[in-house]
């Protein structure tokens, strides 16, 4: 991971050969109001020492990868994503940095979507300060 960029597009980068070419992947923490096609946003939730060794520089994050289907019949979406959510999750083990820990069926509040929300957890390694 380029320490010039973002976890979050990391993420966005390293998942786009992943998932389908009619997923839309919008750099959002939110989902706008309207989608027409199945959209991801990604949200970074957590930090944490790596468990195996809590004093080195490697901090464990967790980041949502959420994926909104735009179809308002519940029934529908949930048939039209799940295959492609399966896929998706074990293509995401191809990756050193990265795991999988969960994937949840969502109702997405205040919108109409359903969706999934798989949570990951990507490893990354904090800079050593400098001294004056």
């Amino acid at each position: 991971m380029s320490d010039e960029i973002s976890l979050r597009a990391w993420l966005e980068a390293y998942l786009t050969p992943l998932v389908p070419g009619t997923w839309r992947i919008i750099p959002s923490l939110t989902l706008p109001k309207t989608i027409e096609q199945p959209t991801v946003t990604i949200t970074h939730t957590r930090m944490a020492p790596e468990p195996a060794a809590p004093m080195s520089r490697n901090v464990v994050n967790d980041l949502v990868i959420r994926i909104a289907n735009p179809l308002e019949d519940l029934l529908r979406a949930e048939n039209d994503l799940d295959d492609d959510v399966n896929t998706l999750i074990h293509a995401l083990k191809t990756s050193d940095r990265l795991r999988w820990t969960d994937a949840e069926k969502v109702q997405i509040k205040e919108t109409p979507y359903f969706g999934w929300d798989v949570t990951v957890q990507v490893l990354s390694t904090l800079k050593p300060q400098e001294t004056e």
